[in-house]
């Protein structure tokens, strides 16, 4: 396919839809969104409605999407029938939105999301996201995005914040069995706003972007398996100045896989939300050993994002990650946005007990990562200290965005 067929193909989907970011309830309409980010949940001082139920516990026990009826409404749409007609489908993601009714202590959901990644001729590449009412009566949006993925290799170009490990008596390191972050959801903006020098932040080439995530692997630096879940905020320009709204999305990946992001109205975030990522074993809420739960919650709405089913994988971590980063899209790597100063907490599931991350942090059990690129710091990250409420916390300022 040419450009100007792909520019013509993605117009007709546009003239399908409302503006984009509407909530759209009819087969034949699409709503096409170009960025991405995520949120959190409570039990500290960054949450905002403690409780005694456990999300962690009602996320194990949603139910299991009819994928058939799913897969039917999607693929017999004409916004799929148009996309598959000019480019190659590939699925690589089915999310639930869902609502965490606290006076149920019980995940309900609110919507399905299929993810595709389209690719057509000339190489080019777009996230095409099908957003699913929960009775599967109807399709509610299409968002179609870059392409992204949080990457290990080359982190310290990429990555700043925690990796951290626990070791035994006997000088072993005990597995992780989770990694959960907590924080408020950075604003994100146009560097040159607050700096000379910096990046321009063009749409759909080299947007500026900023992934916070929690995560756990096998390997120091992260390697395959890399489980990340939280938000993605992200900012776009014009070549010549005037940029769009920041949006924010709940993403949650399993590296080498592209990050699978929420997209609709069940699934909103914003700047401030009080934000929780997790990733956890199976076996902590009573499930099988090499199963494993992704989530990401935002605390002030009750939205939350998930797989529609645990990841089924052997692996062993003694990793946790608190991160954050510019990810890598489909075409280059993003220029990191500016963002407003925050503080992340975390804790971590070892020697049969949640720890904060102040704890390992004392020990000098982990790796404190800088993003350093061409010469420059990019972010400041302070010390862990404890939040006195079983997190630890850091705090994360952002410097520059040259080199980046």
């Amino acid at each position: 396919m040419d450009l100007r067929k792909l520019t013509a193909t993605i117009a007709l989907i546009i003239l399908l839809s409302l503006q984009p970011g509407a909530i759209v309830r009819a087969y034949d309409k699409v709503s096409v969104l170009r960025n991405l980010t995520a949120e959190t949940d409570s039990t500290s001082d960054v949450g905002t409605n403690a409780t005694s139920c456990s999300v962690m516990s009602e996320a194990a026990n949603l139910p299991q999407p009819d994928t058939t009826r799913v897969m039917g409404l999607v693929e017999s749409s004409s916004q799929y029938v148009l996309v598959a007609s000019e480019g190659s489908m590939s699925q690589n993601g089915m999310s639930y939105e869902s609502h965490d009714d606290k006076n149920e202590c019980v995940l309900v959901p609110q919507a399905i999301d299929v993810q595709f990644t389209a690719t057509f001729p000339n190489g080019t590449q777009r996230l095409v996201i099908f957003t699913v009412a929960e009775n599967l009566t109807r399709l509610e949006k299409v968002t179609v995005m870059q392409p992204f993925y949080g990457f290990p290799t080359g982190y310290q170009t990429l990555w700043s914040g925690y990796e951290l490990y626990a070791l035994n008596g006997g000088g072993s390191m005990f597995p992780q069995l989770e990694a959960t972050g907590l924080f408020y959801q950075p604003s994100v903006a146009w560097p040159g706003l607050y700096g000379s020098g910096q990046p321009n932040c063009i749409g759909g080439t080299t947007p500026c972007d900023l992934l916070t995530w929690s995560g756990l692997t096998p390997c120091m630096g992260g390697c395959n398996p890399l489980f990340q879940q939280g938000s993605l905020a992200s900012v776009s320009c014009g070549a010549v100045g005037g940029c769009t709204p920041a949006t924010y999305y709940m993403f949650y990946e399993v590296y080498p896989s592209t990050a699978t992001v929420c997209t609709g109205s069940s699934a909103t975030i914003s700047s401030g939300d009080s934000i929780e990522s997790y990733v956890y074993s199976a076996t902590i809420v009573g499930g099988s050993s090499g199963q494993w739960y992704q989530l990401v919650k935002d605390n002030t709405n009750g939205n939350t994002c998930s797989p529609t089913n645990p990841v089924s994988n052997s692996f062993t971590p003694y990793y946790a990650e608190f991160e954050l980063e510019h990810p890598v899209n489909s075409l280059a790597t993003t220029y990191l946005a500016y963002f407003s100063q925050f503080n992340m907490e975390g804790r971590m599931y070892y020697n049969g007990a949640t720890q904060a991350i102040n704890i390992p942090y004392s020990n000098s059990w982990g790796t404190n990562y800088i993003m350093d690129n061409s010469g420059y710091q990019n972010i400041a990250v302070s010390s862990i200290t404890s939040t006195g409420t079983g997190w630890g916390q850091f705090t994360s300022t952002w410097l520059t965005s040259q080199g980046t």
